[in-house]
């Protein structure tokens, strides 16, 4: 689909490799829904259920989400990631979940850790790009991130 505008594919089933490839002529996309979709590859290539072909300078209305697929690899515009450890920092990378390079509109975590601390660590997002979200703490803790994210635009952004 070349600058696809008001695009609506779902419930669909995609076989033998099939995927949906976005093109950018002009550079627009705008009220895109790629959902609830079935893809199926013979050859475990993990090809991407949904590839881009060039840039997309105007994103807007774009949901691409809870599709399945056996054999490829699959890509939406919203992800969930949980990290476990025992330190300071935490790197949730969805750059393979996520269809847009480096665009994250919204995100939120949760900071979970085990035991009762001396004191209660403080903690923040100190890095946010390249569709990585990284947390550190203040002092070394055994604990688990939680962390979900989404590409969409919201009305008025």
């Amino acid at each position: 689909m070349e600058d696809p505008v008001q695009i609506h594919v779902t419930n669909g089933f995609f076989l033998g490799d099939a995927n949906v490839v976005l093109k950018a002529a002009k550079g627009i996309m705008s009220g895109v829904t790629i959902v609830d979709n079935m893809f199926k590859s013979d050859a475990n290539s993990m090809r991407p259920i949904v590839q881009l072909d060039g840039n997309f300078a105007s994103i807007d209305q774009v949901v691409i989400d809870n599709n399945n697929a056996v054999g490829m690899a699959v890509k939406s515009t919203a992800g969930k990631l949980t990290v476990p450890g025992n330190g300071t920092k935490w790197v949730a990378d969805f750059s393979s979940i996520l269809v847009f390079p480096d665009r994250i509109n919204h995100f939120q975590y949760s900071f979970n850790f085990e035991g009762v601390p001396v004191a209660f660590p403080a903690h923040g997002v100190t890095s946010l790009s390249n569709n990585v979200v990284v947390v550190e703490s203040d002092r070394s803790v055994n604990g688990v991130v939680s962390v979900a994210v989404d590409q969409y635009n919201r009305k008025g952004e």
